[in-house]
Formats: C-alpha cells, sequence, structure tokens
C-alpha cells in the first residue's frame, strides 16, 4: 500500500524589500494562506488580522502572506509564547485551532496567530510560518504541522520533501508523509548528518572544471527559510572576486551597502556557476550547483540596473544554503531517522 502523502502547492515570491519568500499556500477555514516554508523552525503561525490591521489597516490586502481571523471576529487571544529567530526576530503567538483543506478533506489542526512581532536584522514584516525542522523544544504546547497529520493518520510518515522547478515565479511542491520518486532523476543522495540539521561541507568552486575545488571543511545548514546564501567572513571577498573574474567575460561588481554587493542586471549572463560541496553519507563528495540565474537576484522590473548577489558573509563560520537552492533540486527530510537526500529533479 502505497504511503499517504498531502501535496501543497510552493511558489516563490517577493515580499517587501525584495525578499524572496518559499510559500506554501494553505487554506484554512475559508481564509488563504501563504505561509514561509521554514526547514529551521518547527511551529505554524499565521498573521492574526485583527492585530496587524490594528497597526495597518486593511494591511491584509497588500501582505504577502495574508491574515486568519476567527469568525465570529475578532479571537480571543489566550497565554502567548514567545518565539526568537536567528535573526533577532520575536514573535508572540497564541494558540487558535481551525479546519485546514488536504487533499480535498478537512482536517482539524492547531497553530499560532501572532499578537506581537518585532523584526530582526533579516526581517521587515511579519511573516506566516509552516516549520518543518526539528523541535528544539518537546515540552512545547504548539505541535509541527507534520505531526498533527502524522498523529491524526492524515500522512502515513513524518518524512516530508520539496522541490522548486526554475521558472517566474518558481514553482514547485511540500510532499507531506514521504517522497515522490517520480519527481526526481535516480536515487536519491543521502547527505552526512554532522549535528542537528547541520550537513558537513567539504568545499566550493566557482567557474567551471578549470579552477580547482577550494578546500573548506565545515558545516552547512539548508534552510528554506533564508533567501540567500550565507559564508564564513573569512571567505566572503575572495568568493565575490571570483565572481567577477571566472565567467565567460569579467564583470564589474560593486558594493550594495555595507555587506552585500551588486553587478548589472545585464551581466549576470556572463557570471560563474558556483558549486558548494557537501559530504555524502559514503564520504563521497556531493557537488551542488548554483547558476548566476539562481545567486543573483533577478530585476524587479524591466527598467532596474542593478541587480544584488544573494550572498553574505557571518563571522560564525557555518554554511547557509538558503531557498534558492531549492531550485532545480528535489530535497527529503526525514528527522526521525536523521537523514537528508538530494536529487536533480526530471
Amino acid at each position: 500500500m502505497a504511503a499517504q502523502l498531502v501535496k501543497i502547492d510552493l511558489s516563490r515570491e517577493p515580499g517587501v524589500d525584495d525578499i524572496y519568500w518559499v510559500v506554501a499556500k494553505l487554506k484554512v477555514d475559508n481564509e488563504e494562506i501563504f505561509a514561509v516554508v521554514d526547514s529551521g523552525a518547527w511551529h505554524l503561525f499565521f498573521v492574526w488580522k485583527h492585530w496587524y490591521e490594528s497597526v495597518h489597516p486593511k494591511g491584509c490586502e497588500t501582505l504577502l502572506f495574508k491574515c486568519y481571523e476567527c469568525s465570529p471576529a475578532p479571537c480571543t487571544p489566550g497565554v502567548t509564547t514567545k518565539i526568537t529567530f536567528v535573526d533577532g526576530t520575536t514573535v508572540s503567538i497564541f494558540k487558535e485551532s481551525g479546519q485546514a483543506l488536504f487533499n480535498g478533506r478537512k482536517t482539524s489542526i492547531d497553530f499560532g496567530l501572532i499578537a506581537n512581532y518585532k523584526a530582526g536584522t533579516g526581517s521587515v514584516e511579519p511573516h506566516a510560518s509552516l516549520g518543518l525542522g526539528r523541535v528544539l523544544k518537546p515540552e512545547s504546547k504548539y505541535r509541527p504541522l507534520i505531526e498533527q497529520l502524522t498523529t491524526k493518520k492524515v500522512i502515513g510518515s513524518s518524512a516530508f520533501s520539496l522541490y522548486l522547478k526554475p521558472g517566474g515565479p518558481p514553482t514547485g511542491q511540500l510532499i507531506l508523509g514521504g517522497d515522490d520518486p517520480t519527481l526526481y532523476k535516480g536515487p536519491l543522495t543521502f547527505l552526512d548528518l554532522v549535528e542537528d540539521d547541520l550537513v558537513a561541507f567539504t568545499g566550493f568552486g566557482v567557474g567551471g572544471a578549470s579552477c580547482p575545488k577550494v578546500v573548506a571543511q565545515g558545516k552547512a545548514d539548508l534552510d528554506t527559510g533564508t533567501q540567500s546564501f550565507i559564508v564564513p567572513q573569512s571567505l566572503y571577498d575572495e568568493i565575490i572576486g571570483y565572481l567577477g573574474t571566472r565567467g565567460s567575460k569579467k564583470v564589474p561588481i560593486t558594493k550594495s551597502g555595507p555587506e552585500l554587493y551588486q553587478v548589472a542586471c545585464s551581466d549576470r549572463q556572463y557570471m560563474p556557476d558556483i558549486t558548494f560541496f557537501l559530504r555524502g553519507a559514503k564520504g563521497e563528495d556531493v557537488p551542488l550547483v548554483v547558476t548566476p540565474d539562481v545567486y543573483v537576484r533577478p530585476p524587479m522590473d524591466p527598467e532596474q540596473d542593478e541587480c544584488l548577489i544573494l550572498i553574505s558573509a557571518a563571522p560564525e563560520g557555518i554554511w547557509v544554503l538558503g531557498n534558492p537552492v531549492l531550485i532545480g533540486r528535489y530535497f527529503y527530510y526525514h528527522w526521525e531517522e536523521n537523514k537528508i537526500g538530494v536529487a536533480d529533479l526530471r
């Protein structure tokens, strides 16, 4: 008997300040919600309409993530729980429940509603979240969506997978309950998990085969909730330099603020590929090739001259491969078995 799966549509969409999010399209109590798919967090929460529109009148109409409201309105907030994200963003949520639509059937789910929000360095507006990460606080009254659906036997496993096909915007699916082998080439290659949700990182390459791999032993976080690639500070300038010189022709790269770089949008086509090397479960190198169409943010309008390079630096030395790495790939996660697998899409 085939495993029970729930498939949810995904797309990579721009929010305010041109931040790109991978969002899942949900239907909860007839409200349409677009929730950030976040493999680095486990909470399921939405933006509470009453709270948000008390600050931004009619703001839910233009908010990428949309809002949720009880019927009759407004919801009655209970005890709040404070969540702190790695970028310093804090979200205060209270518990609510509703009927969500999966595979054409309604299922009761619990979720949080935002009653307060304070932006950190990487966030500029409240967002809805569909957390897929490990539960770091087993005593929490908030349970991940995938655990709720497994308990209710809506899905047959706590495994999940996701992918994005290239396009404008990139679209794909989040598959709860397992994987769909018809979507990817060959068997999954499993990665070497070295710490919770981190995988072993062995090096990088910029340019073609004539440019040797740069050995850089470390750890990498495959974080779908991050919009960019984050590299160790000690290697940042070296990588940016290669991007300007190792493509089909040299291109000028200029500063965009204190910690970011940009390039003429028309020069994206000349820039080199980047290969990130992860260690497989069998000790082999697993190359993830990222093209300039992926690591350079596309222009938001035809008149835009400069495009941001989606690579930044952090001092702690962990490589972060954000949601752009999903484009053209299929990822499989099963935390209970300490497995992350990857394959190219068909």
